[in-house]
């Protein structure tokens, strides 16, 4: 049986677990900003936080796959630095623990949740609000920000691949 784990990397990391079969388990991580000023050849906190919750989901949930949104536009040079090192961190935390990563490319994410490709981030919550209602999950959205809505749709597009 899988057991994947879901997130949306970012300085607000999504994350998305199952719990049992019907509940559902989302939140956001909060990584503190970077100091301005601090040596660039020094470690991004971030990411040395970002990788020790990693080791804490792998040794309490022991998830059998991590899914991740394959972002291919940023807005900045920074964030795409960042969001590539929260990739690589992810990325050699799971192969170090042989614990395979799926991602998917955002218009296929937003296509999977909504049904369109193009979706905003307020189609996103309305599409997992309307899963909640019709009982596809027990789920309490109202707690959830964008990164949250986001890694509960990574989660089911993981779960709808593993099965097939």
């Amino acid at each position: 049986m899988s057991n994947p784990y879901a997130l949306d990397l970012g300085t607000n990391t999504g994350f998305a677990f199952r719990l049992t079969a019907d509940k559902i388990v989302a939140g956001t991580w909060e990584f503190p900003s970077k100091k301005k000023g601090q040596n660039c050849c020094t470690v991004d906190p971030r990411l040395l936080l970002f990788r020790e919750k990693l080791l804490f989901v792998i040794a309490t949930m022991k998830p059998t796959h991590f899914v991740y949104e394959d972002v291919k536009f940023v807005r900045s040079q920074a964030q795409a630095h960042l969001w590539s090192g929260f990739r690589a961190v992810l990325w050699l935390v799971a192969h170090d623990h042989k614990i395979p990563c799926l991602c998917v490319p955002v218009q296929t994410l937003k296509k999977f949740a909504t049904g369109h490709g193009n979706a905003d981030k307020d189609a996103m919550a309305l599409a997992l609000h309307e899963a909640v209602l019709k009982g596809d999950m027990s789920l309490d959205v109202t707690a959830l920000d964008d990164n949250a809505v986001d890694a509960v749709a990574l989660l089911k597009w993981a779960e709808a691949q593993l099965v097939s």
